[in-house]
């Protein structure tokens, strides 16, 4: 058994009215709700991979993040429907 508690913490930043912070909880919930079923990607990849995704992705908001002393790759991170993932990752 694992044993647990909840704990309530309270942000040192002053809300300024109860509909304020109701406003902010309900926000963060619908947020969680919109990504349900969604996976969070992150891959490294050579940069040259990188560019050819743009080119054929659609949106072309596709980024890569270079990595600490390999200038030939880069760390890309993405956020997609589960069953995209999974039909896209098969090759």
């Amino acid at each position: 058994m694992l044993e647990s508690q909840a704990v309530l913490i309270r942000t040192p930043i002053p809300i300024r009215t109860k509909a304020d912070w109701t406003h902010r909880l309900l926000m963060r919930i619908d947020g969680v709700e919109q990504v349900k079923g969604s996976k969070y990607i992150m891959l490294h990849a050579p940069r040259s991979a990188l560019l050819r995704s743009r080119s054929a992705s659609r949106k072309r908001d596709t980024h890569g993040h270079p990595l600490e002393g390999r200038g030939d790759r880069v760390a890309v991170h993405a956020v997609c429907r589960e069953n995209v993932f999974w039909s896209c990752s098969k090759t």
